[in-house]
Order: C-alpha cells, then structure tokens, then sequence
C-alpha cells in the first residue's frame, strides 16, 4: 500500500524475473496504484524501458490497473513488432475507459496476428465506441479464425445496433459449435426475445418485423 513512485523503480526489474509468479506479483503490485506519482513513472518507465518481458509486464499492469492517461507512449506500442506487445498495448488503452483512442485501435482490427484482433474488436466494444466498434465486428464476423469471430458476435451484442441483427441471423445458419450459443445470445441481448439458437424463430421475427423494428433502450 505504498503509494511512491519509488516502489515502480524498485519492482520493474522483478518484471523479467526467471520464476514467473515473481514477474506476476510484481505486475500485480505495480496494478494497485490509486495516485498518480507511482502511475506517472510506470508510464514513463515503459518509454524508456527497451526489453520485450519487462514492458509486456508493464502493459499487463496498466490493463489490470485500469490507468487513464497512458498517452502516446502506449499508443505508440501499437505498431510494435512484437504482437503480444500490440494486444496488450490495445487491452491496455481500452482498460482506461478513454474512447478518444478508438480511431487508434481501430486500424489493428486487420493485425495478421488474430489475438490482435480480437483484442482490438472487444476493446472498441468496451470502450463503447459505436462505429469504429461496429465497422470491425462487422468484417471479421465470417473471419477464418473462429476466435475472432466470436469476438465479432459478442461485440455486436454489446454495442447494440438494429443492422447488426440481420447479420447475425444470417451467421447462425453457418456457424457451428459454441458460436452457436454466442449468436443467440447476443441477438437475445439486441432484441429482447429469446429465441436463442432457433434460426426459423428468428427468420420469422424478422420476416414480419425488420422493416419496422427499433433496437429497445437499455431502460426497455
């Protein structure tokens, strides 16, 4: 519970250590902060730290942390070579709650690495940030990867659009195993009805509704 940025100096190295619930312990007391001094120089040690362990653990901290403020230094992570530096660098920003960095993340919803891109697709869709969030689930619903996809799915559910229901009907019909489930789940979430996995129950409701069909409030 101290909260001085000496303690971030002193744990930093810690990051990179060989047994890894030393590394985590570490990232996980350096995830605790409540002030800004300590978090201020966590930011700045990952713009000048160079190895690829310790600013992964330091990213890891940031995400758990839920820090704001991280600024062009993790932004910047976004183009990194290394893809687990990326995802977490995306996990990381939309963690802070700032969706001012949604246009930011939004480019890595094409990232050659799928962990990548799923971390960009659940991060808009937390950060809430309607269009770029809908425009990257939307192109990765038929992904090669099924991870993504299921990214895609639950994105739209959360961010809650009516043109996203067709879609979504239509996946159901093509989809197998548990992205079955994730559809009916977030067509439930869209809509209100609960017709689950039934694909003619939905095709029906559409069919007569869809034309006229408004997304009800989260008050609704």
């Amino acid at each position: 519970d101290v909260e001085e940025p000496g303690v971030v100096g002193a744990l930093i190295p810690k990051l990179g250590d060989k047994d890894p619930e030393v590394a985590r312990a570490a990232a996980r007391v350096l995830s605790s902060f409540k002030s800004r001094p300590p978090i201020d120089r966590l930011i700045a040690s990952f713009e000048d730290e160079k190895k690829d362990p310790i600013r992964l653990g330091l990213l890891e901290a940031m995400r758990k942390g839920g820090y704001t403020g991280l600024g062009e230094v993790v932004v910047e992570a976004l183009e990194d070579r290394s893809w687990a530096i990326r995802r977490l660098a995306v996990l990381a920003l939309a963690a802070g709650g700032d969706a001012t960095v949604a246009p930011s993340l939004a480019p890595l919803a094409d990232d050659d690495e799928p962990a990548v891109r799923c971390a960009v697709i659940d991060g808009l869709a937390k950060l809430k940030a309607k269009d770029e969030a809908l425009t990257a689930a939307r192109a990765h619903l038929a992904d090669e990867v099924w991870q993504v996809r299921a990214s895609a799915v639950s994105a739209l559910g959360v961010v809650r659009d009516r043109d996203s229901i067709p879609l979504l009907i239509d996946r159901l019909e093509v989809e197998e195993g548990r992205l079955i489930s994730d559809i009916g789940e977030s067509l439930d979430n869209l809509t209100g009805r609960t017709f689950g996995t039934r694909l003619k129950q939905w095709r029906s409701f559409w069919e007569a509704y869809g034309d006229r069909y408004e997304i009800p409030t989260d008050e609704d």
